[in-house]
């Protein structure tokens, strides 16, 4: 899982679609735009990346 401060960081890209889904930072959590939660890593190159 991406850490808190990963996150965060999403939660500042939060318009970059993922998983073919925008994602949304909510409640501390990674979550798809279906409400469902995702795991996601944000590579260096600051992508995000379902797994």
């Amino acid at each position: 899982m991406a850490t808190e401060a990963e996150t965060r960081r999403f939660h500042l890209k939060s318009n970059i679609p993922a998983c073919g889904v925008g994602s949304i930072y909510s409640d501390g959590k990674l979550t798809a735009g279906n409400g469902l939660c995702v795991a996601a890593l944000i590579r260096a190159d600051s992508e995000v990346v379902c797994v």
